[in-house]
C-alpha cells in the first residue's frame, strides 16, 4: 500500500490551455481514477496532466472516455456521465465487425 501523496490534476483543452486545476492527496491507486473522473466531468478537457511535485507523472487522454448529456429529468448528476471504452476491434463504421 502506498502512502498518500499530493497530485495536481490539470485539465487541458485541445489547444493545451488549462481549463481546470484540481489538487488531491491520494494513494497511487486512486490517481488514474481521479483523472478519468475529471475527463467525464469536463467535456472541454482533452487530457489530464497529472503532476507530482514539479514533474509530470502521467498524462491521461480522452481515449475511450466520453461525457454524454442526458435529459434533465434524471435526478442524479452522475447519471449522464458514461465511460465508453472501445475495444481493439472498434471501427467508425458500426457494421464493420459484421462483415
Amino acid at each position: 500500500m502506498s502512502l498518500p501523496t499530493t497530485y495536481i490534476f490539470i485539465c487541458l483543452a485541445e489547444n493545451q490551455v488549462a481549463t481546470f486545476v484540481d489538487v488531491q492527496v491520494l494513494e497511487e491507486g486512486g490517481v488514474r481514477r481521479r483523472a478519468l473522473s475529471l475527463l467525464r466531468e469536463h467535456a472541454n478537457c482533452a487530457m489530464v496532466e497529472i503532476r507530482r511535485g514539479d514533474e509530470v507523472w502521467e498524462v491521461v487522454g480522452r481515449d475511450g472516455v466520453r461525457a454524454i448529456a442526458v435529459s434533465s429529468n434524471s435526478g442524479s448528476h452522475d447519471a449522464g456521465l458514461v465511460e465508453a471504452a472501445f475495444g481493439a476491434g472498434h471501427h467508425d463504421d458500426p457494421g464493420a465487425n459484421e462483415r
